[in-house]
């Protein structure tokens, strides 16, 4: 994965490692990033059965495909660490499973719409914003974050791309970290990918000197 290259961070992740990003509530921004690329890949196969669902129920069916839909991403975003699938399936079987289970829980939002039973404009509020990040076109990088793509590009395995990448966003980037969000942060990074707490240090330590000394060498204020 060239980080450099990618205009998502997550671009080339696969469909069930975005859900399982996405079920690391732990990390936030990771898990909304998963959400987005999770969204951009699903959504209009989706939005399609729905839509031949719903058009014919209601002649309100453009506005009523649309509910149904942001209902079905809320809810797979909000359980996304409860899909399972088996590591043997190839890739064709694992995006197959996926669009069965979200295609499942689209037709239980359209049961819930006819029958009245469930309100759910609270979760849109909350999730509003999300959505709409998730529409939006990719833009350009500016230079400080291709050059910052680059910088993370030198971090030889993905393995450790990736862990210092979430370290960077949480800590790094926004500049809002706290001993115990680190802390929480080390604990699910190492559990994610099966080694210690200890390694995830060593490996963000090792990283943040590679980036470190590229930015050094090749940003131009």
């Amino acid at each position: 994965m060239e980080l450099a290259k990618n205009p998502s961070p997550l671009a080339a992740y696969e469909s069930h490692e975005l859900l399982e990003l996405m079920g690391m509530k732990e990390d936030p921004v990771a898990a909304e990033q998963a959400f987005n690329e999770f969204y951009k890949r699903f959504q209009e196969d989706i939005y399609r059965a729905v839509f031949l669902i719903c058009s014919g129920f209601t002649a309100n069916h453009h506005e009523m495909s649309r509910i149904i839909l942001n209902n079905t991403f809320i809810n797979a975003y909000t359980y996304a660490a409860s899909f399972k699938t088996d590591e043997k399936s190839g890739p064709e079987a694992v995006q197959k499973k996926i669009t069965g289970w979200l295609l499942k829980i689209a037709r239980t939002e359209i049961k819930h719409m006819f029958s009245k039973k469930v309100n759910r404009e609270e979760e849109h509020e909350a999730y509003k914003i999300m959505l709409h990040n998730a529409k939006q076109p990719i833009k350009k990088d500016d230079y400080d974050a291709s050059i910052t793509k680059r910088a993370f590009s030198q971090i030889p395995k993905d393995r450790d791309r990736e862990i210092f990448y979430s370290y960077w966003v949480n800590f790094e980037e926004s500049s809002n970290g706290n001993t115990k969000k680190m802390r929480d942060m080390y604990i699910g990074l190492a559990e994610r990918f099966n080694t210690t707490e200890q390694n995830v240090r060593q490996i963000i330590s090792r990283s943040k000197k590679l980036v470190a000394q590229y930015l050094d060498q090749h940003y131009k204020k």
